[in-house]
């Protein structure tokens, strides 16, 4: 009997941890500032999506450094994966993508004209883009392009001419999920 007894108080105190580990466990998402978080790395931002793999481009300029500088990720209102990367030797953030599962508007990103001074469209991937040139909010020259692809919409920002992101646009992987 007294064997039992504590066999269920064991099973009882086990059950607690775990639930409070548990909890601990989701506490960061809980008390993050709102719908989007940050991750150490591109897998846990995956992870927590629950997506196979993120659309990420096949090219980088030689310029940007990896791993990336800042990953966010959120699944309120819809799932939305946000990355950022540095410049290799000045260390300013110079690329911004975003992926956001539905056809949603853009995201906000840390590199975007905030004053567009060139608009015009262009095909990446065989979907329908719009690139917009002109100064970030610093003053800097920038491009952005937007494009539907797939389940996601596909905002990237480059402090850089039309041509590399372009380019980095269509080396995007077509598949993902």
């Amino acid at each position: 009997m007294r064997r039992a007894q504590s066999l269920m108080l064991l099973t009882v105190a086990l059950g607690v941890l775990i639930g409070a580990l548990a909890l601990l466990n989701a506490l960061p998402t809980m008390v993050s500032d709102g719908p989007v978080r940050p991750y150490a790395t591109l897998d846990e931002a995956r992870r927590a999506l629950g997506w196979q793999r993120p659309l990420l481009p096949a090219y980088f300029p030689s310029y940007i450094a990896w791993p990336p500088a800042e990953v966010l990720a959120g699944t309120e209102p819809v799932p939305t994966l946000v990355v950022q990367f540095r410049h290799r030797e000045q260390g300013t953030i110079v690329l911004s993508l975003a992926q956001v599962r539905a056809s949603h508007e853009a995201v906000p990103l840390a590199i975007e004209p905030v004053e567009a001074v060139e608009t015009s469209r262009r095909s990446i991937n065989g979907h329908d883009a719009v690139v917009a040139r002109g100064r970030c909010a610093d003053g800097g020259l920038c491009t952005r392009i937007d494009w539907q692809q797939g389940d996601f919409h596909m905002s990237m920002g480059l402090r850089d001419g039309i041509d590399e992101l372009v380019r980095m646009a269509h080396s995007v992987d077509q598949q993902a999920s």
